[in-house]
């Protein structure tokens, strides 16, 4: 008896952009920003993590503009966790490099890098003293800020950028907490079930406790506050407005909001986060955190 080899199996195959209504015009292959930009960002930065309470992801994403005109990615994403004697603490940030100014990609980078050396904040956010915690981390951000821009020998207005942030925590009773801050016009969202939540609009699940600044570096910055509690099976994301306006194409939000309903692969989120979306060419950037039932 012959034995007859099985057929062979049809390679994988990964799926096309995803696009939502007109594809963006500016596409093609990525052009590298000019070799003389200091401290060249790549064109995308992925990262994630996973613990017993949820996982975590982060993706920046260079818009089609920039890679058409060969600017660089001003956006920054980071997600990570700190842990003391009593508590575990999950950061989530973005931020925005202001458009108009030549180092902003500095300024990102530099801002969700000194998100990690506040190490009074945490102490802060245990004994419920939020506001006081975000503007450690604020302030935080912008000592560093100033002093890449410093490194570099330019005026620290030429590092501009936005700032958006959420630390995740349990308290001694079990509770999941979160505060969410903001510096500028970033967005942080909170999708519980079939809905939606904008926090810094209004929701009777937040409270809103302060106004805020533009931008960092800036005189007397203090952020926006929202608190609340997280409910298994919540995501609670922060993002910048390159990646918030997408979510007004026909199908965007319905497409993550089913999508998202486990947290995705990391190459499943750089799919996700780059859709070509017409007359949003900008960076797109997203950390988020999905609690776990």
């Amino acid at each position: 008896m012959s034995l007859q080899p099985d057929e062979p199996a049809a390679p994988p195959t990964f799926p096309a952009r995803v696009a939502f209504g007109r594809p963006s015009v500016a596409t093609g292959l990525p052009g590298r920003p000019v070799s003389s930009t200091p401290m060249l960002p790549p064109d995308v930065v992925l990262d994630g993590f996973e613990m017993k309470e949820g996982v975590a992801r982060s993706a920046s994403v260079r818009g089609d503009d920039h890679r058409y005109y060969g600017e660089p990615r001003q956006d920054s994403a980071v997600c990570f966790s700190v842990t003391d004697q009593e508590h575990s603490f999950v950061v989530l940030g973005v931020a925005d490099g202001v458009g108009s100014q030549p180092m902003s990609h500095i300024g990102s980078y530099a801002a969700l890098l000194g998100l990690g050396k506040a190490p009074n904040a945490w102490q802060l956010l245990a004994d419920g003293r939020h506001q006081e915690a975000a503007l450690a981390f604020a302030t935080s951000a912008q000592r560093e800020v100033v002093r890449f821009a410093s490194g570099y020998k330019v005026d620290p207005i030429a590092t501009s950028t936005t700032l958006t942030f959420a630390v995740i925590w349990s308290d001694a009773a079990g509770g999941r907490n979160f505060v969410v801050a903001r510096v500028g016009d970033s967005e942080a969202h909170l999708i519980r079930g079939a809905e939606w939540i904008a926090l810094f609009g209004n929701s009777a699940d937040a409270d809103l406790e302060s106004t805020g600044t533009y931008c960092l570096p800036s005189n007397g910055t203090v952020p926006e506050v929202v608190a609340g509690t997280l409910l298994p099976g919540d995501v609670l994301l922060v993002c910048t407005d390159g990646f918030a306006g997408t979510l007004n194409a026909a199908g965007r939000r319905e497409h993550l909001q089913q999508s998202w309903q486990t947290p995705p692969s990391l190459t499943e989120l750089l799919w996700q986060v780059d859709a070509s979306v017409r007359s949003y060419g900008d960076d797109r950037s997203v950390a988020a955190w999905w609690e776990l039932p």
